[in-house]
């Protein structure tokens, strides 16, 4: 039978957590990006239960919340990246009728 150890199963993923936040692409979708923000949270509360030693936070309660805050902070920076990557200077979409007929209005008087 084969053993993984608690240090090397938490660094394994400490480091697939962090993969997943810097460099794994981002992508459009909802759906997919509110996926790998559970996966990437999941991760990091793993991560914190196996890496902290029960001498240092006794309680399991305070290692999710810390597995939580990192995960938090995580998903926030890949938000950002997926915003300066995809948001950064788009322009709002005028949906209204009255605006699409004005702009053809003028147009036409343009070219008179």
């Amino acid at each position: 039978m084969i053993e993984i150890s608690q240090t090397f199963l938490g660094l394994l993923c400490l480091v697939l957590a962090i993969g997943l936040t810097v460099f794994y692409p981002l992508g459009r979708k909802n759906g997919s990006h509110l996926l790998s923000n559970v996966i990437i949270i999941a991760l990091f509360i793993t991560a914190a239960f196996n890496l902290i030693p029960v001498e240092a936070v006794p309680s399991d309660v305070m290692v999710i919340v810390i597995g939580l805050i990192a995960g938090g902070i995580a998903v926030l920076i890949r938000s950002v990246r997926r915003w300066v990557r995809y948001f950064q200077g788009a322009v709002a979409r005028r949906t209204s009728p009255y605006y699409w007929y004005q702009r053809a209005y003028t147009r036409r008087r343009r070219r008179r």
